[in-house]
């Protein structure tokens, strides 16, 4: 195991402040296996893991920073509904498309590259596809 994430740098985790043990991935070498996603939250606790509460706050940094025509608690609340995946989140999907393709394609590929890792494959699809 990794100490620092060689992506970003960070501490490498392997469990929660609650305990428990975040989930990893399988190694199966005779057959093939779907790729590895990290998850977003704790299956114990619920709370959102660092990888994932970095992304929320620097969404809403970026929606502040770019002047997203959107009031910050809406934006916050879209943000919060894009990470969990929950009847919201369809919603939630569409409202950030608008506000997105309103501000246009540089601020789009700006939040994109922030959610990527941390938002499922339909959300991606109902925003930037």
């Amino acid at each position: 195991m990794e100490k620092f994430c060689s992506r970003c740098g960070a501490s490498t985790i392997t469990q929660c402040e609650c305990g428990q043990s975040i989930r990893g991935r399988y190694w199966i070498t005779s057959r093939e296996i779907p790729p590895y996603r990290r998850p977003a939250f704790c299956l114990e606790c619920g709370r959102a893991f660092p990888w994932t509460q970095i992304a929320i706050e620097a969404a809403r940094e970026y929606a502040t920073a770019v002047e997203l025509e959107a009031d910050q608690r809406e934006f916050a609340d879209l943000i919060e509904n894009l990470v969990r995946d929950n009847p919201r989140t369809v919603v939630s999907a569409a409202r950030v498309k608008q506000l997105l393709e309103k501000a246009g394609p540089a601020v789009s590929e700006g939040f994109q590259k922030i959610l990527v890792d941390v938002i499922s494959e339909s959300v991606k699809k109902a925003i930037w596809h």
